[in-house]
């Protein structure tokens, strides 16, 4: 017969942390490793070690980012509903134009950032740094 256990929500809580934090840790324990492993296909490759171990990297972290900034893809596109929505309002012009503009330069700046990431995992991709010729 299985045992049965009573969680409290508190302990609960403490539980999801610790398997959280436990699962970030395991999560990059290789990157440096793999990191090193691209440095020594520069060598082999002519580029030297440490020009393909920081693409490695940069590659890692920006696609890091690009993970990370979902949820404000998301905010990017309720921003731009909400600029749909201004446009359409019956307010003094002056006041319509200071709110779009606000709304304009998060969306331009967001858009701006986020090119500039897909720009530089893109042009890393066009080095192969995973092939070894």
């Amino acid at each position: 017969m299985k045992k049965i256990s009573r969680l409290t929500e508190s302990e609960l809580n403490n539980l999801v942390k610790k398997i959280i934090s436990e699962s970030e840790v395991e999560e990059g324990i290789f990157d440096d490793i793999k990191d090193k492993y691209r440095g020594l296909k520069g060598i082999k490759r002519g580029y030297g070690m440490d020009y393909f171990e920081n693409m490695s990297k940069l590659q890692r972290l920006v696609s890091k980012l690009h993970k990370l900034d979902e949820p404000n893809r998301q905010v990017i596109k309720e921003l731009s509903t909400l600029q749909s929505k201004v446009q359409a309002l019956n307010m003094p012009q002056q006041r319509k134009d200071a709110l779009l503009t606000l709304i304009d330069r998060s969306i331009k700046y967001f858009n701006y950032y986020d090119s500039i990431n897909s720009q530089i995992i893109q042009n890393i991709g066009n080095l192969k740094i995973d092939d070894w010729s």
